[in-house]
């Protein structure tokens, strides 16, 4: 059961929910949101991966995560792109040719996107696109549970769902212990800034 359940939370499709919450994480500003928006994602994906596997709750279809995985990897391509043109100052002719009322709706949406709001809607969509990945232990856990044994199968459930998201929480720590790091450096650095014009 264990092994069954690592081994699915790294599946193609479950890589791609990595790389959502990874660029979700990435433009928070402070410790507490990051942590606070982390763990309502993580929250939600195990709610609904553990209402899936007890057959509550059904995802987008069989190939969904074939689809998923390859819609995340393509707009990975994208984004790594457009950040490498940006750094060669290109892409800074093409962002002011935008007008003023759509970067403000960007901004906007960024916003949002960002907020418990967009959180919450990322990790609904993702999941629901990752749960259709079963595999034999999962199917076997959902038919123990139809078949009437519910008392005796929940507990198996509820673990094998929560091994699915126990990478989800060791990205959010690991990005959480990052950021704390770089914020301690950053006020230090300005501390110091500080003390030599203070001198």
């Amino acid at each position: 059961l264990t092994g069954d359940g690592i081994e699915r939370s790294f599946t193609p499709a479950m890589i791609a929910v990595f790389l959502v919450l990874l660029g979700l994480l990435a433009g928070m500003k402070d410790d507490e949101t990051l942590v606070k928006r982390g763990a309502l994602y993580v929250i939600i994906f195990f709610v609904i991966d553990l209402f899936s596997n007890m057959g509550i709750v059904s995802g987008f279809g069989g190939k969904a995560p074939f689809l998923f995985y390859r819609i995340v990897g393509f707009g990975a391509l994208v984004i790594g792109v457009i950040r490498i043109r940006g750094f060669l100052k290109t892409w800074q002719v093409l962002l002011q040719s935008i007008p003023e009322q759509v970067h403000q709706k960007a901004v906007k949406a960024k916003s949002i996107l960002h907020g418990s709001i967009g959180f919450s809607i990322a990790a609904i969509a993702t999941a629901l696109f990752a749960i259709e990945n079963k595999t034999a232990m999962g199917v076997l856990l959902h038919n123990v549970y139809d078949s009437g044994l519910k008392a005796a199968a929940f507990p198996f459930i509820l673990y094998y769902s929560f091994l699915s998201v126990i990478p989800l929480i060791v990205i959010v720590a690991i990005l959480y212990v990052a950021h704390h790091e770089l914020e301690e450096k950053a006020e230090e650095k300005k501390e110091e800034v500080e003390k030599e014009k203070a001198v």
